[in-house]
């Protein structure tokens, strides 16, 4: 049985509209466009927050994940750093190196010229040990360094552990878990490798990007967003998963 929680009070209304599904061709081609103006109105709003404002939510939804039973037992942790006014995580990177967990934090990749063009854009997770391995990426943003060791279903001999638990970035979250992303597909292939879909994934989100809208069904069959197991907000962490799945047995343990 899966449980959804209450919408926060300051999300009714416009914040929560309820958006139809369509139907058919056209219906996939409105459900795309009303996703992107989604996308496009929040990333907007995300990136208007005063930093002072910004820090100040980021830092009560990183206390809440810090004294959550899940983050406090997971050895091996997903996190990402923070761009674009995107929920900070910088509380969580110095407690989990200070924990002694090992940290993933995402790549971006070249893209494949063997991959479809609708496939998504291509990243990995490497082991970082300390902000000093953060270098600038492809698109600018700070990521693993090439000495960094790289995840497992990486094929190589070396390759380190899954994670117990994975911290996602979103730019939306449905109260039942979908999650709206930028559209280029990077967390969903990645997330779409063998072993990586018992990973619990956690969204951090400011509480107006917990909205509602529609799912493109023509495209989910590609490459759609990554759903989570739960949330954090500045007023609550939620997950939305039962039990028996969050603490299933690891077949990869």
């Amino acid at each position: 049985m899966t449980f959804f929680p209450n919408v926060p009070s300051e999300n009714v209304g416009a914040e929560r509209r309820s958006l139809p599904r369509p139907g058919g061709t056209r219906g996939a081609e409105e459900a795309r466009a009303m996703r992107t103006a989604e996308r496009t109105r929040l990333i907007a709003r995300r990136r208007n927050l005063p930093a002072e404002e910004r820090r100040r939510l980021s830092g009560r939804i990183q206390s809440l994940v810090l004294s959550d039973a899940r983050w406090r037992a997971a050895r091996v942790v997903a996190l990402y750093v923070a761009a674009n006014g995107e929920v900070e995580t910088g509380l969580l990177l110095d407690s989990a190196w200070a924990a002694g967990k090992t940290v993933l934090l995402p790549r971006c990749l070249p893209r494949d010229p063997a991959d479809p063009p609708e496939a998504g854009g291509r990243m990995e997770f490497v082991a970082c040990s300390s902000r000093e391995d953060l270098v600038p990426g492809r698109y600018g943003l700070l990521e693993p360094g090439p000495a960094c060791r790289r995840v497992a279903g990486a094929e190589t001999p070396d390759a380190i552990a899954l994670p117990d638990l994975a911290v996602l970035p979103a730019v939306g979250l449905r109260p039942d878990g979908a999650r709206l992303g930028y559209g280029g597909g990077y967390y969903d292939r990645a997330f779409s490798r063998p072993g990586w879909g018992g990973t619990p994934r956690l969204a951090l989100i400011y509480a107006f990007q917990l909205v509602a809208f529609p799912v493109d069904e023509r495209d989910a069959s590609a490459w759609p967003d990554v759903a989570a197991h739960g949330y954090a907000t500045e007023n609550e962490l939620a997950w939305l998963q039962d039990h028996f799945f969050l603490d299933a047995p690891r077949a990869d343990r």
